[in-house]
């Protein structure tokens, strides 16, 4: 699986033995003159998940933190599932009763068997 990413954000894994950012290389942020993107390959398996997100998720969850978060949500005989990232994010952002500086979106995708499942979720 070839992971492209733009700007300085890390997609994270999310598997049975570690949740934590993506071995990927940065790029510059889009609209930057670049002739070429660089690409990492990684390989994720049945059950592992990758969570994608924007930076305003930064502002309310910063990413030191984040990998602490979900895992905090799974065990060792499970991972947690995507609805359950997603809604345990959005009530930590619900809580600070800040004012939302940017967009949040966040889609995860999870590998079940041989299918590719997404799920997302934008405010």
């Amino acid at each position: 699986f070839d992971v492209t990413v733009a700007g300085d954000l890390t997609p994270l894994l999310i598997s049975k033995n570690f949740v934590g950012p993506l071995p990927i290389i940065h790029n510059p942020p889009l609209g930057k003159a670049v002739t070429a993107f660089k690409h990492a390959t990684i390989q994720i398996f049945p059950g592992d998940s990758i969570l994608l997100h924007t930076n305003g998720l930064n502002t309310f969850v910063p990413t030191n933190k984040l990998s602490t978060l979900i895992n905090g949500l799974g065990n060792s005989e499970r991972i947690p599932d995507g609805l359950a990232i997603q809604n345990e994010l959005l009530l930590q952002i619900k809580k600070t009763k800040r004012v939302r500086p940017d967009d949040i979106t966040l889609i995860h995708m999870s590998i079940i068997d041989n299918a590719l499942y997404l799920a997302s979720h934008s405010k």
